[in-house]
């Protein structure tokens, strides 16, 4: 199969084609990609569209890169949606006004995900939101730590559900 490429930045379509192809189930969480070699083949173009093409599917947490393999499909969670927003949301933060709005939408975001996280926790979900907590209270006094095991808590939260949009 062959594509005819018209943007400049031909990474761009390539991604496009291979986001399209997780979309759509051709490619599942856990299936390796094909070989750079293969793709290169296949689009008629460079490594270095295919290795850019990758990286940006790698940001979007729909691929996942490791040195030595080959890149495997990721199913979507949340910390992969949070870090592709990053840049967005710091622009939406940039004011007094956005924050305040932002802090609201948020409260109301989290309370209906704890009401979900009540009703659906089960007895293992209830001890590892209890270790996260506990990991929390323990990194008290380290900004560093505490940030890391509040997005943890909050990740235990979220994850209850299992609503793959709000987490695993």
């Amino acid at each position: 199969m062959s594509f005819q490429l018209k943007r400049s930045r031909l990474f761009e379509q390539v991604a496009d084609v291979l986001e399209q192809r997780i979309r759509d189930r051709e490619l599942v969480a856990g299936a390796e990609l094909p070989s750079e070699r293969q793709l290169m083949a296949e689009f008629g173009v460079g490594r270095t569209a295919i290795r850019e093409a990758l990286f940006h599917l790698r940001r979007a947490g729909l691929v996942d890169l490791r040195a030595g393999s080959r890149a495997r499909v990721t199913a979507p969670n949340a910390e992969a949606v949070m870090t592709s927003l990053s840049s967005s949301a710091k622009y939406l933060l940039s004011d007094d006004n956005s924050i305040r709005n932002f802090q609201d939408a948020r409260a109301l975001f989290e309370t209906g995900l704890a009401r979900d996280a009540a009703r659906n926790a089960t007895s293992k979900d209830i001890r590892h939101l209890s270790d996260a907590l506990d990991a929390n209270y323990k990194s008290i006094g380290d900004i560093r730590r505490f940030e890391d095991s509040d997005v943890a808590f909050h990740y235990a939260v979220a994850t209850i559900p299992r609503n793959p949009i709000r987490g695993v």
